[in-house]
């Protein structure tokens, strides 16, 4: 019989900034801007393998061969968010929200040299994306009503919009 054990480590670190506003000129108004700065992320992969090779006629291990995979390492950075909403709110009735929520994907990069070449790709493949949202809430006494809708363009080629809905 043959048995082949592999042990992998994969690890990560990554760091992400926000930051937002809300502006509220009146009661049942209010404006919102946020970015979510692009994050950083690191990797470390690394990998081990035994085999061990028995014969069970003789009950003994023939042979115990062990390798080592090589240390791989890389890192990205996404795309920044850049958010916008509105709000306006009807008191203790409910409220209705509307949003919009851009990522110019050709921010987004590979850092580590082996990697470089995914950046044309992604160059290649993404368009800007924006999301429009629209989300509601009618309170009822003791039952809350909600629901929303959204789209995202056809930003990955070969893609169609998306749409989203839901009630609840």
């Amino acid at each position: 019989s043959l048995r082949v054990l592999d042990n992998w480590d994969n690890s990560g670190v990554g760091i992400s900034a926000n930051a937002g506003l809300l502006y509220r000129p009146t009661q049942v108004l209010r404006f919102g801007l946020a970015i979510d700065l692009p994050q950083v992320y690191s990797f470390t992969q690394n990998w081990d393998t035994e085999m061990v090779a028995s014969r069970s006629s003789v009950n003994q291990i023939i042979s115990i061969a062990e390798g080592y995979g090589l240390l791989y390492q890389w890192s990205m950075m996404t795309a920044p968010k850049l958010k916008s909403g509105l709000t306006l709110v009807g008191g203790r009735l409910g409220l209705i929200t509307l949003s919009h929520t851009y990522i110019p994907h050709s921010f987004a990069f590979a850092l580590s040299r082996e990697e470089r070449y995914l950046n044309s790709i992604v160059d290649e493949e993404l368009n800007d994306q924006h999301t429009l949202a629209v989300g509601s809430e009618l309170r009822l006494g003791p039952i809350t009503l909600r629901a929303g809708g959204g789209y995202t363009n056809p930003f990955q080629d070969g893609h169609d919009a998306q749409w989203r809905r839901s009630l609840g």
